[in-house]
């Protein structure tokens, strides 16, 4: 991964691991330099993320999840599994709307106004 940072210059990433190998990528990511690193896993043990927030807290790096679906932030990226096009307020550039959220359908709801999500 430090190969990759060093070629593309990315500065974010995301981890689409099986729990078990979870930690494993998400310090190869902290080490590789990257600024921001979203965790898509789900059943990592809770001291291992605690550990694994300190370690990336030391080094400057912004650790979202584990369990999340990604973040968006319209016009500029799009990190995870959130789809823009299936929430129509989500995702246009130049809307005034950066989103994180838990998972599940609670994602596209920013979209749909006030109205119960579909």
């Amino acid at each position: 991964m430090s190969e990759a940072v060093r070629e593309t210059g990315a500065n974010t990433a995301a981890t689409f691991v099986p729990a078990r190998f979870a930690a494993d990528a998400l310090y190869e990511a902290i080490d590789a330099g990257l600024e921001t690193i979203v965790c898509i896993t789900e059943g990592i043990p809770v001291h291992e993320m605690l550990r694994l927030y300190q370690y990336a807290r030391d080094r400057g790096v912004t650790l979202i999840g584990p369990n999340c679906p990604g973040v968006i932030s319209p016009g500029k990226a799009n990190v995870g599994i959130i789809r823009p096009r299936s929430s129509p307020g989500l995702g246009r550039p130049g809307q005034p709307l950066g989103h994180a959220d838990l998972p599940d359908r609670l994602t596209s709801w920013p979209s749909w106004g006030s109205e119960t999500p579909p």
